[in-house]
This record gives structure tokens, C-alpha cells and sequence, in this order.
């Protein structure tokens, strides 16, 4: 098994154990900085996160979750899942 497999068997499982906190979290970082993008609310006056800073931060979360991540977690488990069918006997 090579690094990658097994770097992403334990995100799978760390994201298995977490699926419903990372997707709410991500929906909820995702609202809150169209939100502010479009003017709806108001960021109190952060220093270090400004509306620009939070909108681009909810899209690299997004992107690199369901544009890298979660592809490879699904095609990993079917991997797994297809590796387990062949090795049971019928």
C-alpha cells in the first residue's frame, strides 16, 4: 500500500468519524461568507480576517474538499470495498 492509500485511509476515517461537524462547518463558513460578501451581515472589524480574506478562505476550504479530498476518499473506499468482495469466498 503506498503512502497516499494509507494517508488517505486515515482522512477517510477521520472524516467518517467527523462527517457531520466538517459538513456543517463547511456549509456554515460557506453562508456566512456569501453573507458578508453580498452585504446581508457585517464582520465585526478583524484585523487579521477581513469579508475578502473569509470568502477566499471558504472557497479553498471547498475547493480542496471536494475538488481533491473527497474524489480520492470515494475512490479509495470503492478500492476497499471492491478488494474486500474478491478476497471473500463465495
Amino acid at each position: 500500500m503506498t503512502q497516499l492509500a494509507q494517508a488517505i485511509d486515515r482522512l477517510d476515517t477521520l472524516a467518517e468519524r467527523y462527517r457531520r461537524p466538517i459538513s456543517f462547518f463547511s456549509a456554515l463558513i460557506f453562508v456566512l461568507s456569501c453573507a458578508t460578501w453580498a452585504g446581508f451581515i457585517r464582520w465585526p472589524n478583524f484585523e487579521l480576517l477581513s469579508e475578502r480574506q473569509a470568502v477566499m478562505i471558504s472557497t479553498g476550504w471547498n475547493a480542496l474538499w471536494w475538488g481533491f479530498l473527497n474524489p480520492r476518499i470515494m475512490r479509495r473506499r470503492a478500492e476497499r470495498a471492491a478488494a474486500a468482495e474478491a478476497s471473500t469466498p463465495a
